[in-house]
């Protein structure tokens, strides 16, 4: 009876086994995931009666564990999907008997939204600024300019964009700034924000239409400005030379041995440093008060050397006689491209003598000869620098008309000094000139006056220098150019004559 109970036993155990081998495999997970489209973790349970593995399409996402029995907890970790389009992929769950369970996993595009207030209009006032105020789902928002060299980045936050305003720069006031944002977490969001400038400085400025240049008497211009800094230039007002000047007007000394051209009007033209755009120009017409003189034509003109005279400079292209009469010369410190002539490009323009010291103990003196072109009574010599009343620019010279007949001779003896000038303090006075500033000082030139009682009549002309700027700053003068001494540069001369 023993032996039978425990066979029977056995017997049902072999059926209870056989049971539970004939039960299916199975694996319990989730329909589909659908993850949101910022970063983020989730987890979801997997339930299983045997073992299982995890393989993934499109791995653009961490997920753990890969493998697993039973009840199971996974951890999937994604990042924002910031590739502009929704991305998919397939979760593929293998039991041991080898059936498979899918699940789609999709994450849409992160989409950016942002908000933004700004002025439409801003008046572009030096020390003022322009603010956007951010309202945005993103942080990593990044921004363009364009048509914005006004604009220049002073903070920038996640709620707000800061820029200072710079008048300096020249804006046009029909082109709008646009401001551009972008965001790398959404490649296809853009948004631009535009704003337009509007001039903030005004100036005008008014006087007499004309004026008797006569010496000892005024002319005065009346302005009117709202911001302090404005400055001016003159052209064609050589005649015309600052008294003083205050906020609201400025006052002229009138120079007639300066005055080349009674029938050409002075252009005084207003700017500032600060505001690019304020511009405002008058004229004003000259009336001669003393003996008439005109401009004899400078085309006929040339400058030469006779054999006593200095060694020309041939060597530069941009040298030459016909440079001494162009009608072009320097009116900015320093500046070889800006000139007396509006728009015109001075581009290095000169005539020069480079008289070594050997060749002048040879004979060859600080000096050069001009032919007028024509035989005229000269009233006034006028010479403009080119190195700025330094180096090598006349800063002392005479004058001398030939006397005898035909083409002048070298020697000295047929030649009657005119007048001299010595204007050596302009290699000081320069000093408190910024580089590349407009200075009268320039513009002006030195002028020679030939008293009016002169008679002497003649076609050729004598230029003859007694310092440049190395012999008046001889002390501040490198040891390997005191041999310069004896060079010689101008950018212009003009010859007046006479009527």
């Amino acid at each position: 009876m023993k032996t039978f109970k425990m066979l029977l036993l056995a017997i049902a155990a072999l059926c209870v086994t056989a049971c539970e081998n004939d039960e299916a495999a199975y694996i319990g997970v989730p329909e589909s995931i659908e993850l949101s489209a910022d970063a983020s973790i989730i987890d979801f349970v997997v339930n299983s009666n045997s073992n299982w593995t995890l393989t993934v399409s499109d791995p653009w996402f961490k997920i753990t564990p890969k493998h697993g029995s039973g009840k199971t907890t996974l951890k999937l970790g994604v990042d924002r999907n910031v590739t502009g389009a929704e991305r998919t992929s397939t979760l593929e769950f293998t039991s041991a008997d080898g059936s498979i369970e899918r699940v789609p996993v999709s994450q849409p595009a992160y989409v950016a939204e942002m908000d933004i207030t700004a002025a439409q209009t801003v008046l572009v006032k030096k020390g003022e600024q322009l603010t956007l105020k951010i309202a945005a789902n993103v942080e990593d928002w990044v921004y363009t300019l364009a048509d914005g060299a006004w604009l220049k980045e002073a903070s920038k936050s996640e709620e707000e964009l800061v820029f200072d305003l710079d008048p300096s720069v020249k804006f046009d006031t029909n082109v709008t700034a646009k401001i551009t944002f972008t965001s790398p977490s959404d490649p296809v969001f853009e948004k631009t924000v535009e704003v337009r400038p509007l001039n903030f400085a005004e100036l005008t400025a008014s006087g007499e239409e004309s004026v008797t240049v006569k010496r000892g008497e005024q002319y005065t211009v009346k302005v009117t400005s709202n911001i302090d800094d404005w400055t001016y230039t003159i052209t064609d007002g050589a005649w015309m030379r600052e008294a003083s000047k205050t906020a609201t007007e400025i006052i002229f000394d009138m120079i007639p041995t300066n005055l080349v051209n009674a029938n050409k009007k002075a252009k005084i033209t207003f700017s500032s440093p600060s505001y690019a755009n304020l511009t405002f120009s008058m004229e004003v017409q000259p009336i001669s008060f003393e003996a008439s003189t005109y401009l004899p034509d400078k085309s006929k003109m040339r400058a030469f050397t006779l054999e006593n005279d200095g060694t020309e400079n041939t060597a530069e292209k941009n040298h030459g006689s016909a440079y001494l009469f162009d009608g072009m010369w320097q009116t900015n410190k320093g500046n070889y491209h800006l000139c007396n002539i509006e728009g015109a490009d001075f581009n290095y323009k000169h005539w020069e003598i480079n008289t070594t010291v050997d060749s002048f103990n040879a004979g060859h003196g600080d000096s050069f000869t001009i032919d007028a072109g024509e035989a005229i009574r000269l009233a006034r010599f006028i010479s403009y620098p080119y190195w700025s009343w330094a180096n090598n620019d006349p800063l002392a010279y005479e004058i001398y008309a030939y006397t005898g007949d035909g083409e002048p001779e070298a020697a000295w003896d047929k030649w009657v000094k005119l007048g001299s000038v010595d204007a050596s303090h302009l290699y000081e006075d320069m000093k408190g000139v910024a580089a590349g500033a407009y200075s009268a000082l320039l513009a002006d030139g030195i002028t020679v006056v030939i008293p009016e009682d002169n008679e002497i009549v003649a076609r050729y002309y004598r230029f003859k220098m007694q310092k440049n700027g190395y012999a008046v700053g001889k002390t501040e003068l490198n040891q390997w150019w005191t041999g310069r001494i004896h060079w010689m540069t101008l950018s212009e001369a003009t010859l007046v004559a006479y009527e």
